[in-house]
């Protein structure tokens, strides 16, 4: 495992889009135990966590974006890039001043 977080991750956005086939393929790119990867993917406290966080989603009610900010009061679903994110936080140091 140590080594192949980074590469995974690169590899699998790289293709544009996530998928089955995409994640195996970052998955080989990245060499990864795929076998063992599985095991740890269906692991009980593995799956607890991954229904932990899309309750906590819903709860928020950013469906199943990804990522997910919460800037001051207010949810936002998706990627933003850095000007974005700035501006949101601008904002709310903004909001919570007045």
């Amino acid at each position: 495992w140590k080594g192949t977080n980074l590469p995974f991750h690169q590899a699998m956005y790289a293709a544009g889009h996530v998928d089955a086939a995409s994640i195996d393929a970052a998955a080989t790119s990245a060499g990864l135990d795929k076998k063992l990867a599985q095991q740890v993917v269906l692991a009980p406290r593995v799956t607890s966590e991954i229904e932990h966080n899309r309750k906590i989603a819903s709860d928020l009610g950013s469906g199943e974006a990804t990522p997910v900010w919460v800037i001051g009061d207010k949810v936002i679903a998706g990627m933003l890039t850095y000007d974005q994110l700035a501006a949101a936080v601008a904002d709310a140091r903004k909001a919570k001043a007045s």
